[in-house]
């Protein structure tokens, strides 16, 4: 991303540029999802767009307000609807579909997605997809508000934000 690409990304989100060192991502996942991630047992996060930054970005984890309720390790506070904790995405890499039902993914790293053949097509439906390289994950011992991030709801699925200090 280009000083200049992330000036008017900056300008939208309503970001000083001169203020904003890097540009990070805000992404929601489902209770279930943070709980693997976190766990270790999810390392590769499927998504059907990947943000156009330069690699080794930070990607903050929104739990989403679901259902089913996800408690802290810490003191068995409810995470649901809070900034969990953040990883750094060194690598995205294509999962391009060949045939019906099928993508092009090796079965390592199939299995560090925490998805089947099966769940991947369902949720690709034979479009392109991307898989986030998770690495450097930080769990937050005390959970944070979109507010702290500057923003006053859940992306969809994700988006742009500055870079936060600790």
């Amino acid at each position: 991303m280009t000083f200049k690409d992330r000036k008017k990304l900056c300008e939208k989100l309503n970001h000083d540029p001169k203020s904003v060192a890097r540009m990070a991502v805000m992404l929601s996942l489902q209770p279930q999802w943070c709980k693997e991630i976190l766990e270790l047992r999810k390392r590769v996060e499927v998504r059907k767009t990947a943000p156009a930054m330069e690699r080794a970005f930070k990607v903050y984890l929104y739990c989403t307000k679901g259902k089913a309720l996800y408690r802290s390790k810490f003191d068995d506070s409810v995470m649901n609807g809070k900034v969990i904790g953040e990883f750094v995405c060194d690598w995205v890499f294509d999962i391009p579909p060949l045939a019906a039902g099928e993508y092009h993914i090796t079965e390592d790293d199939l299995k560090r997605t925490g998805l089947t053949k099966a769940q991947l097509w369902v949720y690709g439906r034979g479009e392109k997809l991307y898989g986030w390289e998770i690495s450097e994950l930080k769990r937050y011992t005390t959970p944070r508000d979109l507010a702290d991030f500057g923003l006053t709801k859940a992306p969809q699925s994700w988006c742009y934000i500055g870079e936060i200090a600790p």
